[in-house]
């Protein structure tokens, strides 16, 4: 998932300088919010702390595939 690091809602523009590679789930806690406070809410979250509280991301089981 791409996400800018200065949000376009807040000034940011879509350029390679601006933009980098996001898990869904941390894109959806940054929001708007500057990526400094993303970092900070996401370890609250992960600490039981977070101020949305939402679920702690999961991983999706690796299933060997015979061929």
């Amino acid at each position: 998932m791409l996400d800018e690091t200065i949000p376009i809602a807040r000034g940011g523009t879509l350029t390679y300088n601006n933009s980098g590679a996001a898990h869904r789930w941390c894109n959806q806690i940054k929001g708007v919010h500057s990526l400094e406070w993303a970092r900070k809410e996401v370890a609250n979250i992960l600490n039981g702390k977070g101020r949305n509280m939402q679920a702690r991301p999961t991983s999706i089981p690796f299933t060997r595939l015979d061929v």
